[in-house]
């Protein structure tokens, strides 16, 4: 189930809670056809904030 969204460098980012009440977020890769995902978290924004340095990390390798 998602409850939280949040939109960073023109991806949608989406959180999904597990059966135990972890939460991950999760988008789609901005340069292939797959997607990315954070590791599980305690928390939606602690779960938002890795997810966006994994597409940090991806956008610098392209520089």
């Amino acid at each position: 189930m998602t409850v939280y969204y949040e939109n960073y460098k023109s991806l949608l980012l989406q959180i999904f809670y597990t059966e135990d009440n972890f939460c991950y977020a999760a988008c789609e890769h901005p340069f292939k056809l797959e997607s990315l995902e954070s590791e599980l978290c305690d928390k939606p924004k602690q779960a938002f904030e890795r997810l966006k340095k994994k597409i940090d990390f991806i956008y610098a390798e392209l520089e």
